[in-house]
Parts: structure tokens; C-alpha cells; sequence
């Protein structure tokens, strides 16, 4: 009764569809606490690591969803040139052993996820790997101009592409796998970009009542 009290005084004013009920809190409250104890042994809790990790989707999740992690098909890029990414996939895959641009799950804070969709709080089931920079927040925009590609020769593409894998391989340099709490305070200018087989996503509002249910 003490926590639906707190939950009744929180919802004040608010519109009924951001209502959650102590059924609700309870069920995410349990399964963030089984399924994701490693990623909460490495970032404490969100008072201690700082801002939570978002992730932007086009389909609206409702309360919470488990989704599937790490992609068994290539991203296609949509910004960036073909083989530029393929570029900086394979610098990312020799630096890290794994395929981040193509297969990465990429997160940020709530305004850059919204800028992708719909924004929801993002946490890693079991075991996971991640990587982000404290230079770059889209390393590849950094390093090309999509509006030049066209206009170039197959010579001077081929001479464009050795500069790029030069870059890429001295870019990669700039980017971590430890410290995830650092990394979460700087998600407001960077991206970090995760690897798991599932995570859960939920409506920031539940996700606040479920972790102060969890942490006080």
C-alpha cells in the first residue's frame, strides 16, 4: 500500500495511458533483477552511473518488451557509402572481434534515441559487450561526405577508400570496451553501441518506478 501510495502520488495530473500498476512495477521490478544482474553489477544503479541508456525504435513498445539482441543479418547503411562501411566495420571487427557497425545495437541518451523513434530505457540481458568514444559520436559522418562519392572517378574512389581504411584504423583507437559508467555520462554527445543476444525496453516512466522500487 506505502509504494501504490507513491505510485498514485506520482501520477498526478498525468494522462491514464502513463499509469503502471504495482502489478506492472512488481513484474519488470523481478525481471530486471533476474535477467540483468550483470549489466547492475557493472553500472550499480542509475544514481550511481548517471543518466539511463536509451535506445530509439519506429514501433511503439507499450510498458516494457524483451527484444532480440545482436542482428543475424547486416545493417544496410542508409547514410554512408557501401563500402566506407564495410570499411569501418571490418576496423571495428580487427580492434574489438566483433562487428560493430553491421551488427551493433546502438543506444544513447533520450534525445538522441528519440531522434530514431520512439525512445525507451535500455538494459542487456546476461552476458554483453559494448564499445563507445569520448571523441567521436558518428565516426563515419566525421570522415566522409556522402555528396562527393558521386562525383568521383573509379581511380579517385580507390584512392579515397585506402585514405578512409587509414582513418578508420586510427579512429577505432578513440573508442573503449570498459568503463560503462563513464560512458553513460557522456551519452548526452556520444553513442555507445552494445552486442547481447536480448535486452528489455521499457516506457522510462515504468523503468523509474521499477529501479527506485529495486534501489530505493
Amino acid at each position: 500500500m506505502k509504494f501504490q501510495s507513491y505510485l498514485d502520488e506520482q501520477y498526478k495530473g498525468l494522462s491514464p495511458i502513463y499509469k503502471h500498476t504495482q502489478k506492472t512495477v512488481d513484474e519488470l521490478a523481478s525481471l530486471l533483477d533476474k535477467k540483468c544482474k550483470l549489466w547492475f553489477k557493472e553500472v550499480g544503479n542509475y544514481n550511481d552511473a548517471g543518466n539511463p541508456v536509451y535506445r530509439g525504435v519506429k514501433e511503439s513498445i507499450g510498458t516494457f518488451r524483451i527484444k532480440k539482441g545482436t542482428r543475424t543479418k547486416d545493417r544496410v547503411p542508409k547514410l554512408t557509402q557501401k563500402e566506407v562501411f564495410e570499411i569501418f566495420d571490418k576496423a571495428f571487427a580487427e580492434e574489438f572481434g566483433w562487428w560493430v557497425r553491421s551488427r551493433g545495437i546502438f543506444t544513447g541518451d533520450e534525445q538522441i534515441a528519440y531522434s530514431y523513434g520512439s525512445s525507451y530505457m535500455f538494459f542487456p540481458i546476461g552476458q554483453y559487450k559494448y564499445v563507445w568514444s569520448h571523441r567521436y559520436r558518428k565516426v563515419w559522418h566525421n570522415l566522409t561526405n556522402p555528396g562527393t562519392w558521386d562525383n568521383m572517378s573509379d581511380d579517385q574512389r580507390e584512392l579515397h577508400l585506402d585514405d578512409i581504411e587509414y582513418e578508420a584504423q586510427e579512429a577505432v583507437k578513440y573508442y573503449n570496451d570498459n568503463n560503462i559508467k563513464r560512458a553513460i555520462r557522456m551519452l548526452e554527445k556520444y553513442e555507445a553501441i552494445f552486442q547481447c543476444k536480448s535486452y528489455v525496453l521499457v516506457d522510462d516512466v515504468l523503468a523509474d518506478l521499477a529501479l527506485k522500487q529495486m534501489f530505493g
